[in-house]
């Protein structure tokens, strides 16, 4: 996993949102998402794989936020993304990519942000993330090379071991990366 993490580097430059990461890809109808895809080899690289994933999965804290939390006095939290990530997500759906998320923490107003962006599998609450990945894979029936997965810290990796493509913002904590 620690070679594939390397790779995307390349796509996930460090100083980059995720809307100049998803930007630079095209998205349309040259993009073949019905092909199946053989394990990776030398001549298949990620790049050559992306196009053939079909389900973008992201964690939320940390990778859509900057993972902080306001602490409001009512004893509520509250979580800030940054408008070009919001911008990627709803371009990235409107183009018919199909993005989920899946998080530990539940902010029923971020789950109604991601709505208002198109996305429509949302699991919040979620101790063990591969409950909802395995929810994901029998909805839709995806294999595990459909799939990609950015997370940011240890609840991640084993989610991230059960994907096609594992990739992580810069500032991950060093075991993800």
């Amino acid at each position: 996993m620690r070679k594939q993490v390397r790779q995307w580097e390349a796509i996930f430059r460090p100083s980059e949102s995720t809307w100049e990461c998803l930007s630079r890809f095209q998205f349309g109808d040259s993009i073949d998402r019905s092909a199946t895809i053989s394990l990776p080899t030398v001549e298949n690289s990620y790049k050559e794989r992306l196009i053939h994933v079909k389900q973008f999965i992201f964690d939320m804290d940390g990778v859509f936020t900057d993972g902080s939390a306001i602490i409001l006095s009512n004893g509520q939290s509250a979580r800030q993304m940054n408008f070009k990530d919001a911008f990627a997500i709803q371009r990235a759906t409107s183009q018919g990519l199909q993005i989920a998320v899946i998080s530990r923490g539940h902010d029923e107003a971020y789950k109604e942000k991601l709505k208002y962006l198109g996305v429509q599998d949302i699991y919040m609450g979620y101790l063990d993330k591969t409950e909802a990945l395995e929810d994901l894979k029998a909805i839709y029936q995806w294999q595990k090379n459909d799939m990609l997965y950015m997370g940011d810290d240890l609840p991640d990796l084993e989610v991230m071991a059960q994907v096609g493509i594992s990739c992580c913002p810069h500032d991950a904590v060093p075991e993800v990366r």
